[in-house]
């Protein structure tokens, strides 16, 4: 049976781009396979694409992928899920993919059953990481743990502490949307991010921490 998701491989380098296409169509049962250069060329492919895994090369030729993680998920017209993809296993770099937004974090030398086994994780919702990353993330977060509600808040760039802030008051993502000025689908993928920045469940998570740093 066909998958619901269609893939986009995100990735500077053609070989790895057309190699990684080959594998996942004669491997995958996913809709369709699409490689892109750039994150400029993504957002242009991304809307047509519907329900969307992009495989993200996390070090692009003159930017990093990671700042690019909003602009993808906003600009889908469907479920966009990032799967970051990457040579390097520093629990630091796994630890800011993960502040940025992406769904999944997978090192390159895994191999493509790995890949597939994450890509599925990943369109079922579920956050998937590299095991060969895994412990040394894990000890971080052991230690993120210990952070006060106020020091992970100022990982939120502006923007985010303003629709914090917003949430903690019990506005749903339309009246964000409304109130910024921006689109609902934008307000939802901040609510998104924010809640997986600050390591939060829900938004009764959300309201508590907003009440111990004194936003409401």
């Amino acid at each position: 049976m066909t998958h619901t998701f269609a893939l986009l491989v995100l990735d500077d380098h053609a070989l790895f781009r057309d190699a990684l296409q080959r594998y996942l169509s004669e491997r995958g049962t996913f809709r369709d396979v699409v490689t892109v250069p750039s994150i400029a060329s993504a957002l242009d492919a991304i809307p047509a694409l519907g329900d969307v895994v992009v495989l993200l090369d996390v070090s692009l030729d003159g930017e990093s992928g990671l700042t690019g993680v909003a602009r993808l998920r906003e600009s889908g017209t469907g479920r966009v899920r990032v799967l970051a993809l990457t040579m390097h296993t520093r629990a630091s770099l796994v630890q800011s993919a993960m502040d940025a937004g992406v769904d999944g974090f997978v090192t390159k030398d895994s191999a493509g059953t790995l890949l597939l086994e994450a890509i599925d994780a990943v369109c079922r919702g579920k956050r998937f990481v590299d095991p060969m990353v895994e412990e040394g993330l894990a000890d971080r977060i052991r230690v993120a743990g210990t952070e006060s509600p106020t020091e992970r808040y100022r990982r939120l760039s502006p923007r985010e502490q303003e629709v914090f802030a917003l949430l903690a008051r019990g506005y749903k993502p339309r009246d964000i949307a409304r109130e910024l000025h921006i689109s609902p689908k934008t307000a939802d993928v901040h609510r998104y991010n924010i809640l997986k920045k600050m390591r939060l469940s829900s938004i009764a998570d959300l309201v508590r921490d907003a009440v111990d740093i004194g936003i409401v």
